[in-house]
């Protein structure tokens, strides 16, 4: 598969394990009260630290279709792909960043 299409199953390799897990820490800036299915709720105060993690995009059925859990390198929208909290398309179409100060 890698011989086929190099870029593709690169792509498809980062989608399932992204290097980048998007682990964002926030501090809660006033009291909120969460509701879940199951019933139950939980109420995070102001001032409460937390974790948020973006994987969890790169399985959801809703951008790449019932078979998200497969490997399938090739796949119309792998740009899609969260990595370093976003999507590989959106940083691709920023450009290659500026280095701090030049050497030349």
């Amino acid at each position: 598969m890698f011989k086929n299409d190099p870029a593709a199953f690169m792509l498809e390799s980062a989608r399932l394990t992204p290097s980048v897990a998007g682990m964002n820490p926030y501090v809660v800036s006033e009291d909120r009260t969460h509701s879940f299915r199951t019933g139950k709720s939980h109420t995070a105060k102001a001032g409460d630290c937390g974790m948020i993690t973006t994987s969890g995009a790169n399985v959801d059925p809703a951008v790449w279709g019932e078979d998200a859990l497969e490997f399938k390198p090739g796949r119309p929208n792998a740009e899609r792909l969260m990595t370093w909290n976003n999507e590989l398309g959106d940083i691709r179409s920023c450009g290659a960043p500026l280095p701090l100060h030049r050497t030349h």
